[in-house]
């Protein structure tokens, strides 16, 4: 069997032997091709809103601890309130989440690998929860490049 791979103009081959990559992480990159990431983040939504009773309406407050503790299971300590009103709130993380720790071992940007496997997901779970929830990314403030994501949650008002 032979697999080809290619990713930025470079080829990577699977046969007998992987060329330029060591297995760990050319399946982390035929994953990432594939679009299982995304799916299995989707399957991560879909899952807690199977188990979770969450109420019709939520504050800002509620908001925060439903996506950030609940869903995504980031410590407290690691998350910083920049900025709160009654219709938004903008966060700084500072966790080293499982997208972060894959776009370093593959080496993608992860400004492409978060918006290209968490942006949808996240507005797929905000959804579920009420139209009136947004999750906003800001992938000019993004780690590495900077010490924390820059993520706003937003309540919108409906008509």
């Amino acid at each position: 069997m032979f697999i080809e791979l290619v990713h930025e103009g470079v080829v990577y081959r699977y046969g007998d032997h992987i060329m330029a990559l060591n297995r760990k992480r050319f399946y982390l990159r035929f994953f990432y091709q594939l679009g299982l990431f995304e799916f299995l983040f989707y399957w991560k939504a879909f899952l807690w809103h199977l188990t979770h009773k969450v109420p019709d309406t939520l504050t800002i407050n509620e908001l925060f601890e439903v996506f950030y503790h609940s869903f995504m299971k980031v410590p407290i300590e690691d998350v910083e309130v920049v900025e709160k009103s009654t219709s938004y709130m903008i966060i700084k993380s500072h966790h080293d989440c499982l997208f972060l720790r894959i776009a370093k071992e593959i080496n993608i940007d992860t400004k492409v690998f978060c918006r290209n496997n968490s942006m949808r997901p996240c507005r797929y779970f905000m959804r579920k929860l009420g139209k009136q929830y947004v999750v906003e990314n800001d992938y000019e403030q993004i780690r590495p490049r900077l010490t924390a994501c820059r993520e706003t949650l937003r309540i919108i008002d409906q008509w």
